[in-house]
């Protein structure tokens, strides 16, 4: 992974945004410490290209685990740490590479917050890097998760290319925090975030790192938030694409609303399936 000159030595002071992590208990760990910022830092939100989107991290229910523990509950360093409110923080031993550095593991600590869903804990997403794997900022620096069973946000749409029938990208969104899609083309889409009133690329582990957005703030603004702009209708025979390119399992899930997730894009190029499975 190579990183853009812009974040490869950005460091942010969590301090300064006042999300200190503060020990509680004497337990001690030789891995090094670093906190993964739950929420945008002002230096990415300043810059002129970088892009940067708070969302969730989830890493899974492990297939074998009765308990319904995420695999992080199994990564979980012995050490009690404080958190700001509203959030709760836990350490955890993660893989990953920092600053474009060897891949090692670390003591990460993730603030945390009441959800429905087996959320881990809150992230401020980067992107992606070349090996597909999301790219978060910590206190020290850009921090790419190795383990790619790990998951920013939740899949929100999956994109297909009706020639090929096979799904081109899965767009990143959020099943918590309402966020603006703009479907322009197949090969622009951005999402509007109204809290931070940023236009970004449409996060997805295709699309590399998050990028500022252009055309897309003065039609999300028009719009109701989570409400998607730009989408056209489903041309006939797009069910039975999306229900080859996502398999007998989703069309079991979804045929009795299928033709309410399906549309194409505003230049009718891509077909788009709407994914309301909440958690995933």
């Amino acid at each position: 992974m190579s990183l853009r000159p812009d974040l490869k030595f950005l460091i942010v002071s969590s301090s300064a945004l006042g999300l200190v992590a503060f020990d509680a208990s004497a337990g001690d760990t030789d891995l090094e410490r670093v906190l993964a910022l739950p929420e945008c830092p002002l230096a990415l939100e300043l810059n002129q290209s970088s892009g940067c989107l708070s969302l969730d991290l989830f890493s899974g229910i492990p297939a074998d685990d009765p308990q319904f523990r995420t695999r992080l509950t199994h990564q979980r360093l012995p050490e009690a740490v404080l958190a700001p409110s509203p959030y709760w923080a836990t350490r955890f031993a993660i893989r990953g590479r920092l600053n474009d550095g060897p891949e090692t593991e670390y003591a990460v600590t993730l603030y945390n917050y009441d959800f429905p869903c087996d959320t881990d804990g809150a992230v401020a997403l980067l992107g992606y890097s070349e090996s597909g794997l999301p790219l978060i900022q910590t206190d020290l620096g850009p921090f790419e998760l190795a383990n790619p069973e790990f998951q920013v946000g939740a899949t929100s749409y999956y994109v297909i290319n009706p020639d090929s029938r096979e799904i081109t990208a899965r767009l990143i969104g959020s099943t918590f925090r309402r966020l603006n899609f703009v479907f322009h083309r197949a090969d622009e889409i951005s999402v509007f975030d109204p809290e931070t009133r940023e236009c970004l690329t449409a996060p997805s582990r295709e699309s590399g790192l998050l990028q500022r957005a252009r055309n897309c703030r003065s039609l999300a603004l028009r719009s109701s938030p989570g409400e998607n702009v730009g989408l056209s209708e489903a041309h006939p025979g797009d069910l039975d694409i999306a229900r080859h390119a996502l398999g007998e399992n989703w069309w079991a899930a979804n045929q009795a609303w299928a033709s309410e997730l399906v549309s194409r894009t505003g230049d009718g190029a891509a077909i788009i399936v709407n994914n309301v499975e909440i958690c995933t």
